[in-house]
């Protein structure tokens, strides 16, 4: 007997040919169940590799064992078997190949009919086709990251001045700079359906930029591109990748390509002082400071560069700065802005905003509003409007500001914890509480102290303290006070007569180490809107609705 007959009388043709069958079925069904489930790349991989190695070992059985109608037993090598037993197990392999090959037929025909007509995703079902998402662009070249971010933002900015389409904001995709994450997750963290990623590398006078970009869904690549040019031709790259990509994604648009300066050196400085994280914490405000200043010493008509120094020095007052010089400051600033370039409404918003004894909230909020029909997903802008509507009791439009930050930021805290607040503020318990939480799980402390005096309000007394050890365990701050604090709060007859003991600073318990506004919250918090109201009228004068008309005094009473 020759070895391909032997091969065929042991089965181990067909238990390969079943064998192979099955894993492509497998496969088929894991990438289904595995992408549901948003898994790693590497899980697939690693299944597919575990069932290429099953190949060899399933022929190796089936060599050394046959298949019988009473079950697996050792092959003998014997011909004297009975012929039916063989007869019967060859149909039976053979009927088993019929049916996975079915299967996986009807596998196939319910994709097609099943999903032909839907998003590639689930995942993505629910993300416009118009929006896009600018990563940070790698930097291919040494001690030029400021040019790779500042080109990033440039791009951003430019694709944004479409009004149909959806850019993510640049702190939630600037998360993502250096970091080799998977298409599809930054595309769902962003809730973007596109991406555009690309690198910078600059050589002398010489700068090469390569771009592409990707449907995230599908991981398809709509539009590539390459641009190798002098330096001096920088604004010319950032014009035509623009276009680029908006004609990839079919949306034919020209935007206002009136470039911040002329001059490439206070260009250059500009882009530096983008690139500088500073925060309200770090004294690297004086270092995009200095950038400014170099870029409005190259070209004294640079607009925007007035503007941003306004933002800087506003960001700061109060934490890194005297308040009232840093206001005296961004106000001088962003007045020299506005009246190089009446285009910058934003900079007119923070001139009126910061305005020594000129300040109301009607002019404030008027101008910001303003500012954001030119700029919608300025989150500097949301963000003041946000506040401002809660503070003045305009709980629903500040619910609707909350709302678009997240939109526009789906990953900056700040913006969760706006949205708490102002769902907190209408009466929406479970939304705040989520909101809150998500937001302390990016480690903004504040998140949690909001949430201990929700925890408070339902008297949850041990979550409260709780709570506050966890603020403890991110600030230092001691929180020894919340026990004794929970348990006189509790014990309290009155308890509108011990907040107001609380608030005022005559409680005789320890506090904590807290600003005023923060105590004086607690009069919203709890539903006392005429103490929160006359204390407000005290903060800041000139309020823009009267207590009788105001939005709040009817959501409350």
């Amino acid at each position: 007997m020759s070895f391909f007959e032997e091969l065929q009388r042991r089965n181990v043709v067909r238990i390969g040919i079943l064998y192979a069958v099955a894993a492509w079925l497998l496969a088929q069904v894991a990438a289904l169940v595995l992408d549901a489930f948003n898994a790693d790349d590497w899980v697939l991989q690693s299944f597919l590799i575990f069932l290429a190695v099953g190949f060899p070992v399933s022929l190796a059985l089936a060599w050394v064992y046959e298949l019988t109608p009473q079950g697996i037993r050792r092959d003998t090598g014997s011909t004297d078997d009975d012929a039916t037993d063989g007869v019967l197990a060859n149909r039976n392999v053979d009927y088993l190949i019929v049916a996975l090959v079915l299967a996986g037929i009807g596998l196939i025909v319910v994709g097609k009919i099943w999903l032909t007509d839907a998003p590639a995703t689930k995942e993505f079902a629910d993300v416009p086709d118009a929006s896009i998402a600018v990563l940070p662009f790698q930097n291919m070249s040494d001690g030029d990251d400021y040019l790779a971010d500042g080109l990033t933002e440039e791009i951003l900015n430019l694709l944004a001045q479409s009004p149909d389409l959806k850019v993510a904001g640049r702190t939630s995709s600037f998360e993502f700079k250096d970091q080799n994450r998977d298409l599809r997750e930054i595309g769902r963290l962003l809730g973007v359906r596109h991406v555009v990623e690309g690198s910078v590398r600059r050589s002398g006078d010489q700068i090469r930029i390569t771009a592409q970009l990707v449907d995230v869904s599908d991981g398809f690549h709509l539009w590539s591109d390459t641009f190798e040019r002098k330096m001096t031709d920088i604004f010319q790259i950032q014009d035509e990748m623009a276009i680029a990509i908006a004609s990839a994604l079919d949306y034919q648009f020209r935007p206002d390509f009136q470039h911040p300066t002329n001059n490439i050196e206070a260009y250059n400085a500009w882009l530096r002082s983008l690139s500088t994280k500073y925060n309200q914490d770090s004294n690297l405000y004086r270092e995009a400071l200095r950038h400014l200043g170099q870029a409005i010493e190259l070209d004294p008509d640079f607009a925007r560069a007035y503007e941003y120094k306004a933002f800087v020095y506003f960001d700061v007052a109060g934490s890194q700065m005297d308040a009232e010089e840093a206001r005296q400051l961004a106000h001088e600033n962003a007045r020299k802005a506005y009246e190089l370039d009446p285009n910058l409404l934003a900079a007119r918003a923070l001139m009126i905003d910061s305005a020594p004894g000129e300040w109301s909230w009607l002019k404030q909020i008027s101008a910001y509003e303003a500012a954001l029909e030119q700029d919608p997903d300025r989150f500097y802008l949301l963000l003041s409007l946000q506040f401002s509507y809660l503070l003045t009791g305009y709980l629903k439009d500040s619910l609707r500001m909350a709302e678009r930050m997240v939109d526009a930021e789906p990953l900056l805290r700040g913006g969760y914890l706006a949205f708490a607040m102002s769902a907190r503020a209408v009466g929406d318990e479970d939304t705040a509480s989520r909101y809150f939480q998500r937001c302390e799980a990016q480690g903004n402390e504040w998140c949690a102290v909001w949430q201990a005096s929700a925890l408070l309000k339902k008297e949850d007394y041990d979550g409260f303290v709780d709570a506050w050890m966890r603020v403890e365990a991110m600030t230092g701050q001691s929180a020894a006070w919340a026990r004794p604090f929970a348990e006189a709060f509790a014990a309290a007859e009155d308890r509108k007569q011990f907040l107001d003991a609380w608030v005022n600073g005559s409680y005789e318990g320890p506090r904590p180490d807290f600003s005023e506004s923060f105590f004086y919250s607690h009069y919203l918090s709890y539903g006392y809107v005429d103490d929160y109201w006359q204390w407000l009228q005290q903060f800041k004068p000139g309020t823009h609705a009267t207590w009788s008309d105001s939005i709040i005094r009817h959501q409350w009473s």
